[in-house]
């Protein structure tokens, strides 16, 4: 339920500067997606649309909200493009491929990756020669359906390497003892209890001196970086040490589905 959503300072400011409004205040409005369908009486491509119609505000990673286009009254949804792009997964044929990336922080940093050789998130606006740039401008060549767009995009990948330990939990089946950046996070004093839960719910916390949800804070940084936070926070003298025992390949993940 949109109710369950614990937002950041930043999100809430966000959220009342787009609509004049406070969160709270527009709860009474705000849908689950299968209920807007209902309502609304629309299939999920009209949704989306009505979606991207509307202006979006980021409230977490991967995780927008939009007041709907062309309605009479308010109306919200977050991340009101799922029907259509869940519809594209569970086809008879669809299929998702997903592979563990490793890279050399020190050579390429977290935020190159996602921006230079993955490619933003509309492959209109991607990078050339980033991996959604490519597979827009090659997509019959390399046999898609159809041309990828912001929705669809072909190829995505963990916005830091937290996001990446959960997503390689969840679909390469990894324990977070044997994970090299899980490893280091707990040696680095966070505990096992806190891990799995900034995992499981994205809380907002306090990390580097700044509040927000936990994957927020470590979008596009270094392991290293996140390490040194995490140990900055909860033993300050093992800094210097979680530092120089990191894992030296901070580890990526990413995932393309075809459709």
């Amino acid at each position: 339920e949109p109710s369950d959503i614990a937002l950041s300072p930043a999100a809430r400011t966000a959220f009342a500067e787009a609509y004049g409004c406070e969160w709270e205040e527009a709860l009474p409005s705000m849908l689950r997606n299968d209920k807007a369908l209902e309502r609304l009486g629309v299939d999920g491509s009209t949704l989306e649309g009505m979606w991207r119609g509307g202006v979006q505000v980021k409230l977490a990673p991967g995780t927008y909200v939009s007041r709907l286009a062309g309605g009479d009254t308010p109306l919200y949804t977050v991340n009101g493009f799922y029907p259509a792009m869940r519809q594209a997964f569970v086809e008879p044929d669809a299929a998702v491929r997903f592979m563990v990336c490793e890279f050399d922080e020190d050579a390429l940093s977290w935020e190159a990756f996602r921006q230079q050789t993955i490619g933003a998130t509309n492959p209109a606006n991607a990078a050339t020669g980033s991996l959604r740039a490519e597979l827009l401008s090659r997509w019959q060549e390399l046999g898609l359906s159809e041309a990828p767009t912001q929705g669809l995009n072909g190829v995505h990948a963990s916005a830091g390497p937290l996001e990446g330990l959960k997503e390689r939990c969840v679909w390469a089946g990894v324990t977070i003892e044997a994970d090299a950046f899980g490893s280091s996070l707990l040696e680095a004093g966070l505990a096992r209890s806190t891990l799995d839960e900034w995992l499981e719910d994205n809380p907002v916390v306090t990390l580097g001196g700044e509040t927000d949800k936990v994957f927020d804070l470590t979008e596009e940084k270094g392991a290293a970086s996140v390490l040194e936070m995490v140990a900055a926070t909860n033993q300050p003298a093992a800094v210097a040490a979680a530092s120089e025992e990191a894992a030296p390949a901070p580890v990526g993940f990413a995932w393309g589905g075809t459709y």
